[in-house]
């Protein structure tokens, strides 16, 4: 049961504290690598850094309440530093992995809930100066957003099934690395997996609220919302045939997507944790790139509104902590 009509909200607009309360704590945790690290560093130029952090027994420094409903054992962070010689570019990735058996979990078998979680701030190179502000904004959504995975994936059984489509781009990725040298059939993909119904609770989770409008549109969340909701299926397909013209996978893609797309969907869904969608099967063998980039163009429009209400209803009245 939720404390208060406050945590009721929170979580309806997709920000947990319970997840928040661990979120805090490998920010807290990673800041301090960070602030040894560039001390020590800054001034020689080097910025390749890679570090594990352990915190063992996490619960014991949270609530009693968020250790009650969400029990961590063990947060493992992959703090990866690596460094590019734009000077003014900063950037981050991050992912969350179960480090425990689920079905032992669910049994009630004792199973310690033990996760990993990976980091990696891109910093510019050469003892340029580091904006801690932004690295603090980097970490907060990194951290909010893939301990919230953490925090959906012990509460719901299912949480892993939901990712069936999602899981295609990675696989894609994976088998067929020519596919990368189309920017823009990367980033079909990517909006597949990133309007996932989890991913948007999770990108809804990064921030707790909004000031103002101009806050909002600064976060990394706001800008799938416009990738998603300016997706333009003729749009995608003239940059994706000019960005493969001469490869000799051109004519294969263009005309034999839906085939290729059904095969890759298939084979991520062999895996026992995804289950086939209809709605996914009903694409044909013989539908071709634009066939295919149309019959998700509802779904992308949609799910990118989704993730639109879902930050707007959380931009709050300057100082008042009031919704607008």
């Amino acid at each position: 049961m939720l404390n208060s009509f406050d945590d009721f909200i929170n979580e309806a607009r997709g920000f947990s504290a319970d997840a928040g309360a661990y979120a805090d704590l490998c920010i807290t945790e990673t800041n301090a690598r960070l602030d040894k690290y560039l001390s020590y560093n800054l001034s020689k130029g080097n910025f390749n850094f890679s570090e594990d952090i352990i915190i063992d027994n996490a619960y014991t420094e949270v609530s009693q309440e968020a250790a009650s409903r969400f029990p961590v054992d063990q947060i493992k962070i992959m703090f990866k530093i690596s460094s590019v010689n734009r000077e003014d570019f900063m950037s981050y990735s991050g992912y969350y992995r179960r480090n425990y058996n689920k079905v032992k979990l669910l049994k009630k078998r004792g199973e310690q809930v033990n996760i990993v979680i990976m980091c990696k701030l891109v910093v510019p190179r050469h003892g340029s100066k580091i904006d801690r502000e932004l690295t603090d904004k980097y970490l907060k959504e990194v951290f909010n957003h893939e301990m919230l995975h953490a925090y959906n994936d012990y509460q719901d059984p299912n949480f892993s099934k939901r990712y069936r489509l999602g899981a295609v781009g990675e696989y894609a990725e994976t088998n067929y690395p020519f596919l990368k040298e189309s920017s823009i059939l990367t980033r079909f993909f990517k909006l597949l997996y990133a309007m996932n119904d989890e991913e948007i609770r999770a990108k809804a989770g990064e921030d707790k609220e909004f000031r103002s409008m101009e806050e909002l549109m600064k976060s990394n969340a706001y800008n799938w919302t416009i990738i998603a909701r300016e997706y333009n299926p003729d749009e995608y397909l003239e940059a994706i045939e000019a960005q493969l013209a001469g490869s000799e996978y051109l004519d294969a893609i263009v005309n034999n997507f839906g085939e290729f797309f059904l095969n890759m969907y298939r084979k991520v869904a062999h895996h026992k944790t995804y289950q086939l969608d209809p709605k996914i099967l009903s694409i044909k063998k013989g539908d071709t790139l634009i066939d295919v980039l149309y019959f998700f163009e509802d779904y992308i429009h949609s799910q990118g509104e989704k993730l639109w209400r879902k930050l707007t209803s959380k931009i709050t009245q300057q100082g008042t902590g009031k919704l607008i």
